[in-house]
């Protein structure tokens, strides 16, 4: 509206919309805006009784700028000023002028006496920038098809992912970044947050002798939006820039306690010690070699190893006495299995793409193929282990599709809603891929056992038959399903 009514000189209307926008600049600590806005606008309503001529005249949208008489393109007095200031800028602009004070002098005097020299030529020769036109320059052109283009975009978006306005939570249309609850509560109650903030400014000052209070800094009201949700990643890189500084000044003391020992030498211990084959690093204190911890690494370990001379891939009988091989996977491990490359535009088709490729590979020899991820459950005990992993970090909720876009995997996967919307995401496209294969597969995620065939043809447990089961853990599950197997 207060666009409208710059374009269209509408001088009530202008002062309406700005007095609507002062609770904005005080919500987001617009300071210049927030300090001057309610001066501005006080004193252009007080010209009704101090200057009822002036008020007039800019009733008659005398307050805006108009080039010529096509409806809608007046621009504020501000704006034209900087649309002439182009014309006398030359390509570099003030590029080493600003130092010279007789070169900036000239460069005042002759561009704008040049400017007008080239604009009285085109005027005698009839010369024109740009062919008359009596509609506005946003309805011809490139820029309706633009607009069409555009909206077309909208109902693509809308008509895949289906529409975001049906569902209860806020989140942004273009990442699926989920707003958390007290960013979402301070989004929709802005502008009162802002109308307080601005009471609070005027009444602390005096609007008519401008003395008290106008000048004294202003503190940050910082309410917390959804731009300022999860800087995580810059802090983070900070705090390895300490550690790595805080390393520096125990060298540094390490290397002043040394010279006191001449006994000590420093160039033999780090020699022996942290350039050896085998450093200190690696081992625990009592010389028993730190473990791989993550299961995703151990994968990798084991599925390098041969099997042993004896060795034979796990089977089972069916109820005609053949055997069938039978796999069991961990899904969680398969999704920490995947990567991304720096600078690849990589979205969760892209990963699930890269999920089933690893899905594919290792149940090829096998009969059948049992794929478990772990229950995400608000309120568990895993949610307290899982709160000590990312104390350090801000995570966010995404809404997992197609055209989520993942730019770090370890971020995108740090949220519990984000991997329970994933583990149902990947678990409906295996079940797609392997709609109308042979090879019988089943799929347990949250609460839910789904198969590509009928359940009873290969599950033994009367409970699993119920199509939901109740444990949390993918380990628990693998036991579970493997006990089945066996029954």
């Amino acid at each position: 509206m207060f666009i409208a009514a710059t374009r269209k000189g509408d001088w009530k209307l202008y002062l309406a919309t700005t007095e609507d926008l002062l609770p904005y600049f005080h919500a987001h600590d617009q300071y210049n805006y927030g300090r001057w806005g309610p001066l501005y606008v006080a004193d252009m309503l007080e010209l009704q009784t101090t200057d009822p001529e002036l008020w007039k005249f800019f009733e008659e949208e005398n307050f805006i700028i108009t080039k010529h008489e096509i409806p809608f393109t007046g621009i504020d007095p501000d704006h034209a000023i900087e649309q002439e200031h182009r014309k006398i800028k030359a390509k570099g602009g003030f590029v080493e002028l600003t130092g010279n004070e007789t070169a900036l002098a000239k460069y005042a005097i002759i561009a704008p006496s040049l400017a007008r020299i080239v604009q009285e030529f085109k005027e005698y020769a009839g010369i024109q920038g740009r062919q008359p036109c009596t509609l506005h320059h946003e309805t011809v052109g490139e820029k309706s098809t633009q607009m069409i283009k555009y909206a077309a975009d909208v109902v693509d978006v809308i008509t895949k992912q289906g529409n975001p306005f049906m569902q209860s939570d806020m989140f942004n249309l273009v990442t699926y970044a989920v707003t958390p609850a007290e960013v979402a509560k301070n989004i929709e109650d802005r502008d009162n947050l802002g109308r307080e903030a601005l009471e609070k400014f005027v009444s602390s000052i005096d609007m008519i002798e401008h003395t008290t209070g106008f000048w004294d800094s202003q503190k940050k009201n910082n309410i917390t939006f959804f731009k300022d949700v999860g800087p995580v990643t810059k802090a983070k890189m900070k705090g390895q820039l300490v550690t790595v500084k805080q390393e520096r000044r125990l060298l540094s003391q390490l290397l002043v306690v040394a010279k006191s020992r001449p006994e000590f030498e420093v160039k033999d211990a780090i020699g022996e010690y942290e350039f050896s084959n085998t450093p200190p690093s690696n081992f625990h204190p009592d010389g028993s070699k730190i473990m791989l911890s993550g299961k995703s690494q151990r994968v990798r370990v084991i599925m390098d190893l041969p099997l042993p001379d004896n060795g034979q891939q796990p089977t089972s009988e069916d109820s005609t006495g053949s055997t069938k091989e039978i796999l069991i996977i961990d899904a969680m491990c398969i999704v920490n299995m995947v990567t991304k490359s720096p600078n690849e535009k990589f979205r969760a088709s892209d990963f699930a793409t890269k999920f089933l490729d690893i899905i594919i590979n290792l149940s090829s020899p096998y009969d059948e193929v049992r794929i478990v991820f772990d229950q995400y459950l608000l309120g568990s005990l895993k949610e307290t282990t899982r709160d000590k992993r990312t104390k350090k970090s801000t995570s966010i909720h995404y809404h997992v599709n197609n055209s989520t876009e993942i730019r770090n995997v370890k971020s995108f996967l740090a949220h519990i809603k984000t991997k329970a919307e994933l583990t149902e995401y990947l678990a409906d496209k295996i079940l797609c891929h392997y709609k109308d294969s042979t090879k019988k597969v089943v799929v347990m995620h949250h609460t839910s056992i789904m198969a590509n065939c009928d359940l009873p043809d290969f599950i033994s447990m009367p409970k699993m038959l119920d199509d939901r089961h109740t444990l949390e853990e993918g380990d628990q599950l693998v036991i579970l399903n493997a006990f089945d197997v066996n029954l």
